[in-house]
């Protein structure tokens, strides 16, 4: 059977790489993003990997109740209905500290990171246990577990997602819907190779590797390593499948074991 998921946010390096990893294991794709270009953008990319029709585009704003209502509506005008819910779309953190984030920036986090993943659930989850079988994946963070003293609001945002993840899967009981979240830690996205690159260079060590680098100064590890997006899109392949289906009310954290690292 060819299941449809749905992974907002899909046009960012995370969402890309789970949105492919999904098409490879044979499923049908509702792309979700916030701007069309964008969308045009990632389902061309997309394309060699899907046969004819596999990938439907959609353009809404999350962060609304209004645009969530649209993004449901569109999906129902395409006789479409939602097997896994990916929420991807989060991010929106200021880093800055305690005293310079103001309020707008605490309640757009949350609009964007708790309601945006709020709405979509109550949106699919009902139809999903009335079929008897679906899978709801929340992209959370190791933010969530290990907060710093800059960005308080995206990691409490972050910590909330884990935790209506938990309340969910109790809802979802017996159900035939798992319901469980991947926490990423640092990932080498675009953004952070972008970042890294001009430290590095300007180090004491130009010639190390971005991952030496920013395993050592920024987010130590045990690997040694960041995070791939690949990475993210494997855990949520494995939550997506049958193989995943004893798992509920988990958290899959990929983090190279940063949280395991005592501060030395």
């Amino acid at each position: 059977m060819t299941r449809t998921s749905l992974v907002t946010g899909a046009t960012g390096d995370l969402g890309f790489a789970i949105a492919q990893r999904l098409l490879q294991d044979g499923h049908r794709l509702v792309l979700h993003a916030r701007d069309a270009e964008k969308a045009r953008d990632s389902v061309e990319r997309l394309k060699p990997l899907a046969g004819g029709g596999k990938i439907v585009p959609v353009v809404a704003d999350i962060d609304t109740a209004a645009g969530r209502a649209h993004l449901a509506a569109e999906i129902a005008k395409a006789g479409i209905h939602i097997d896994v819910l990916v929420n991807c779309a989060g991010g929106g953190g200021a880093h800055e500290s305690w005293w310079d984030t103001s309020d707008e920036k605490w309640e757009a986090c949350f609009r964007l990171n708790v309601m945006g993943t709020v709405g979509l659930c109550k949106a699919f989850v009902p139809a999903m246990k009335q079929r008897g079988w679906g899978r709801v994946i929340n992209i959370a963070s190791v933010a969530g577990s290990k907060p710093l003293a800059v960005g308080p609001e995206y990691a409490a945002a972050k910590a909330a997602v884990r935790s209506l993840t938990i309340s969910l899967a109790l809802e979802c009981a017996n159900s035939g819907v798992t319901v469980n979240s991947v926490s990423p830690g640092l990932c080498m996205t675009t953004k952070v190779e972008g970042f890294l690159e001009p430290h590095v260079k300007t180090s004491a060590h130009p010639e190390q590797s971005l991952d030496e680098f920013a395993s050592r100064n920024i987010f130590p590890n045990l690997i040694g390593q960041l995070a791939r997006p690949e990475d993210i899109g494997e855990m949520v392949s494995l939550l997506a499948s049958e193989r995943g289906a004893r798992m509920t009310a988990q958290d899959l954290v990929v983090d190279g074991g940063y949280l395991s690292v005592t501060p030395g």
